[in-house]
C-alpha cells in the first residue's frame, strides 16, 4: 500500500495558488480505516510524510472525515496514530497472506470496546429508522470505535479486501 496524496489547502492557512500547499491523502475509501491508514506512508517510501504529524493535519482530516463518523468530540492524536497503526499492521498481514499480528488484534479489540452502542429506532417521515447511538458516557471516543468497527467488520470478510477475494485470513501471531 502506497500513501497516495493530491494538493490541498485543507491543513494549510495559504492560498491554493501559493508553493506552500498542505497534502492529505486521498479519501472516500468504502472503510474509514482505509482513509486512516492512508495517511501515513509505507515503510521505504520515497514520501516519508505523516499526515497526522501535527493537530493542524489531524483536524484537517477529521475535516474531511466528519459525515462518515459519528458526532462527539475529536479523540487525542496518539489515539488516533495509535488506532492507526493497528490497523496498518493487521491489514497489511491479511493482503500479504502473513499471520495477523495479536498485539493488533488486541489493539483494535480496545479500541472497539472504548464506547458501547445500541440500536435506536427513529419515526422519519417515510417511517421508522433504525440507528446506532454511541454511548460515550464512560470516556470512550464514539469516532475511534466506528472506525475499529468498521475495520473489524471489514477484515473478517476476506473477500472484500483487495487482492484477498475468496482467501482467508491466517492465524494470528
Amino acid at each position: 500500500m502506497a500513501l497516495i496524496e493530491i494538493p490541498n489547502v485543507y491543513d494549510s492557512d495559504t492560498a491554493v495558488n501559493t508553493a506552500r500547499r498542505g497534502r492529505l491523502a486521498v479519501i472516500g475509501e468504502p472503510v474509514v480505516a482505509v482513509d486512516l491508514i492512508n495517511t501515513v506512508a509505507v515503510p521505504g517510501s520515497p514520501v516519508p510524510d505523516d499526515l497526522l504529524s501535527a493537530d493542524r493535519g489531524a483536524q484537517a482530516w477529521w475535516r474531511v472525515e466528519a459525515a462518515r463518523v459519528p458526532d462527539g468530540d475529536l479523540p487525542d492524536i496518539r489515539a488516533l496514530r495509535r488506532l492507526r497503526s493497528a490497523l496498518r499492521d493487521m491489514i497489511e498481514a491479511v493482503v500479504e497472506a502473513r499471520p495477523v499480528p495479536l498485539a493488533a488484534v488486541s489493539e483494535l479489540n480496545f479500541f472497539l470496546q472504548s464506547a458501547a452502542t445500541s440500536t435506536r429506532l427513529r419515526l422519519t417521515g417515510t417511517g421508522l429508522r433504525a440507528e446506532t447511538h454511541w454511548h460515550c458516557e464512560y470516556g470512550g471516543n464514539a469516532k475511534l470505535a466506528f472506525i475499529a468497527t468498521q475495520a473489524a467488520e471489514f477484515l473478517s470478510d476476506p473477500s472484500r479486501v483487495p487482492g484477498c477475494a475468496g482467501a482467508r485470513t491466517r492465524p494470528v501471531r
